[in-house]
């Protein structure tokens, strides 16, 4: 009987290779980060305007001041001025949170990372009334967590995530309570101007502890993603 050549030695199965279609989440993360700061700054000055507002409306209410059409005229200017710019940087927020959130997800589960729900939830989550506060969260969560496992320096991205988070979502019910608030006179404007002042500030906050959160999140992923 003629020798057989020895079995080939099984090679080691090689790690799927890093999606070429979706890009990396660092430059979106980087991106993302500098929108926030600027989000911040436009809200403080929404919040300026709307506590000029305020004093204004509670002078007039008091006898402190006198009603004047230009005068409420300019004030109202000031406040649609500051909003229309925090919501035009919350529109652009939105759309990169939307993109750095898929790419995560995408580039962690190539990575072999654990996700609770699938990539194209990434994406569609965030627009899935009420369930888009809860899927973009877990996928968030699972997202530095395993980030966590893999790189323990990088474990305070999943602390101060959830700072943000959750501030978020309170500051968005507050603001529910200021549009509910019915602005036909007096009292109810400052009703409503007071929530939504509080409402800013707790939104500001969150801005702020996102811009850290985003941060870290990218850090993260260009030690262990790459």
């Amino acid at each position: 009987m003629s020798d057989l050549p020895p079995p080939p030695r099984p090679s080691s199965v090689p790690s799927p290779p890093l999606s070429k279609t979706t890009g990396s989440p660092v430059g979106v993360g980087n991106a993302l980060r500098v929108l926030f700061i600027l989000l911040a700054v436009a809200q403080g000055l929404f919040v300026v305007t709307l506590g000029n507002r305020y004093a204004y409306v509670s002078d007039v209410k008091n006898g402190k001041d006198v009603f004047t059409t230009e005068r409420a005229d300019e004030v109202d200017e000031y406040v649609s001025l500051a909003g229309g710019v925090t919501v035009l940087l919350s529109i652009a927020v939105f759309v990169l949170l939307v993109i750095f959130l898929y790419r995560l997800v995408v580039h962690t589960r190539q990575k072999g990372g654990t996700l609770r729900h699938s990539n194209g939830m990434a994406i569609g989550g965030f627009f899935i009334p009420f369930a888009n506060i809860f899927i973009p969260y877990r996928l968030f969560t699972d997202v530095t967590r395993f980030f966590r496992e893999r790189a323990p320096q990088q474990r305070s991205a999943h602390v101060i995530f959830n700072w943000w988070w959750w501030t978020y979502v309170a500051g968005l019910f507050v603001l529910q309570m200021a549009t509910a608030s019915d602005s036909d006179d007096i009292e109810s404007l400052l009703d409503s101007d007071g929530y939504s002042i509080v409402a800013t500030l707790l939104l500001i906050a969150a801005t702020i502890f996102a811009a850290i959160a985003v941060r870290r999140i990218t850090n993260a992923a260009r030690s262990v993603l790459s």
